[in-house]
């Protein structure tokens, strides 16, 4: 650790440091606070053969970069499995996560009528699947620590519920919270 690093960690830590100690003997009274990372999934094949195409044809600078971008920590989205399909693939990526000692992010995208402008199809067909498929991914997370993002492009023009099986009386008024 540099010194600079050193006096900035003892100031954020909260204390002086004695002038006597050096970095090392101050460093191991410090309290390590924990920082996990963030997880980076598996990239996609086909931006490995983007990459390998790239390199091939001499393009080594946007290979490079198609690089940089896979090995960056991304949200793994979920959005038309089964329930039973989200809870395998949250928990396998909660497990690799572990493993690499980082924090998934989630971006769960299965409301009901997500479709409101015509761009993304499909979606779960009422709250009770939608509620179950969300059950699923909390039961394939586990006790794990993850991040989770719901519905990141849950447009504002849809209708405040979007269930078309549930009637408009049982619906919250508007401005309800959930």
């Amino acid at each position: 650790m540099t010194a600079w690093a050193f006096a900035l960690s003892a100031l954020v830590l909260g204390g002086p440091v004695a002038a006597a100690d050096g970095p090392a003997e101050a460093a191991a009274r410090t309290p390590r606070l924990y920082t996990p990372r963030l997880y980076t999934p598996e990239p996609n094949p086909d931006a490995l053969r983007q990459i390998l195409d790239l390199a091939k044809a001499g393009q080594y600078r946007d290979a490079a970069r198609v690089t940089a971008m896979v090995a960056t920590p991304q949200a793994v989205w979920f959005g038309d499995q089964s329930p039973q399909e989200v809870e395998k693939l949250a928990r396998d990526v909660v497990r690799d996560a572990s493993r690499a000692d980082a924090v998934p992010v989630f971006a769960l995208y299965d409301i009901p009528g997500r479709d409101c402008s015509n761009y993304s199809a499909g979606g779960a067909a009422n709250t009770a699947e939608y509620q179950a498929w969300i059950d699923a991914v909390a039961r394939g997370i586990g006790t794990r620590d993850a991040l989770v993002i719901l519905e990141p492009a849950r447009s504002p023009c849809c209708p405040r519920t979007a269930d078309r099986t549930t009637p408009r009386a049982r619906r919250p008024p508007p401005g309800t919270p959930r």
